[in-house]
């Protein structure tokens, strides 16, 4: 990919697939500059700009939450948008409008198991123990697969 970028620069589409082989190895930097590459030369790449917060938040680099802003205004109806801002927002300490974005991003995508465990974890550290543990106990009784189900099941057995 390296190689053929090197030749085509422009390609932005296989610019994308290296960003995401980046960011599937945990190589944040490379997929950070690869999305960033990719914003520059289209603004409002949704896909791109969503990307490129959740791999500056998980960098903890602060110009997450503009990406993820950004890429809010143009899809606040998209889940993984909405989730993406909301774990933005939580990691910052900003965990009432974060909840507020978990809350959207469950009942966006009708309820995935998934989504509904970070909200039960936000939840939880503000505080709200009972609402997070009545998440978590439909989560663990239903046996729902999903993937961060073992960090459901211990956050359950920690409220």
């Amino acid at each position: 990919l390296l190689n053929y970028l090197a030749e085509r620069p422009a390609d932005h589409e296989v610019r994308m697939v290296l960003a995401q082989a980046y960011e599937s190895e945990r190589n944040l930097e490379g997929a950070a500059r690869e999305y960033a590459q990719v914003v520059e030369a289209s603004p409002d790449n949704l896909v791109a700009l969503n990307n490129l917060a959740w791999v500056y938040n998980e960098m903890g680099d602060t110009r997450a939450e503009d990406y993820g802003r950004r890429a809010y205004a143009l899809a606040a109806e998209n889940p993984n948008v909405v989730d993406t801002l909301a774990a933005i927002l939580v990691t910052q300490g900003d965990l009432q409008e974060g909840i507020e974005l978990r809350r959207k991003a469950v009942s966006l995508s009708d309820g995935r198991p998934d989504y509904r465990y970070r909200l039960a974890s936000a939840l939880a550290a503000a505080g709200e123990r009972d609402e997070a543990r009545s998440i978590l106990d439909d989560l663990v009784a239903k046996n729902f697969d999903f993937e961060s189900r073992e960090e459901a099941r211990k956050l359950r057995e920690q409220l």
